[in-house]
């Protein structure tokens, strides 16, 4: 696959994603508008699966919902458990999706942490989240999101939070520490945070 045309597929999912309030994903037509290799993924899918075992269903399945958003493989194997399809149906649908680049978890967990960071949500958070979707994340992406002294670290993008969506409380300081932590905060950065906005705060209304 041209990495080129991979990573300029994933730059447009990411701009669509972050263009929205919240991570909803994308529509099937801004997906496939924006990869130029999807078709040639499907196209390559050419594996024989047995109707009667629920595999060929599940595929289809997969690729309908890959064309609204990225998904994480966990999230589908549990959708689909749910659902009471046959587990040795699931993880050979799942296993064609990945062979495909259909589904691809570090792709998906480049997306998701880029729009977390955006929407201003904290790094502990985005890890939480990725752990539960089973998704061990790369040492690259480590280092590009998370360890990068050229991105605003997390007490800037805190503050930045509390600055463009202060809490509504008597207690501001408390707000601002309750807000921080649901975002996805550690304790320790919520605290300093909280402590340094209201601070500031409290000199404006001095002046």
């Amino acid at each position: 696959m041209d990495k080129a045309k991979t990573r300029a597929s994933l730059e447009a999912q990411i701009r669509a994603i972050e263009a929205g309030s919240s991570y909803k994903g994308i529509t099937a037509e801004e997906y496939f508008s924006s990869c130029n290799t999807c078709q040639d993924q499907l196209s390559s899918c050419d594996e024989v699966l047995t109707p009667e075992s629920g595999e060929e269903e599940l595929f289809k399945k997969i690729v309908r919902l890959i064309k609204v958003r990225e998904r994480a493989t966990e999230e589908l194997r549990t959708r689909f458990l749910k659902d009471g399809y046959d587990e040795s149906a699931i993880e050979s649908a799942l296993q064609r999706a990945l062979n495909c680049n259909l589904l691809n978890d570090e792709r998906f967990a480049e997306i998701l942490i880029r729009s977390r960071l955006s929407a201003g949500k904290g790094e502990a958070g985005i890890r939480r989240e990725l752990a539960s979707l089973k998704i061990e994340i790369p040492t690259w992406i480590e280092e590009e999101y998370f360890n990068n002294n050229e991105l605003k670290d997390e007490f800037t993008r805190a503050i930045e939070l509390l600055i463009r969506k202060p809490p509504r409380s008597k207690n501001l300081r408390d707000g601002a520490y309750r807000k921080l932590i649901q975002k996805g905060y550690s304790p320790n950065v919520a605290s300093e945070a909280a402590r340094e906005w209201f601070s500031r705060i409290q000199k404006d209304s001095s002046l």
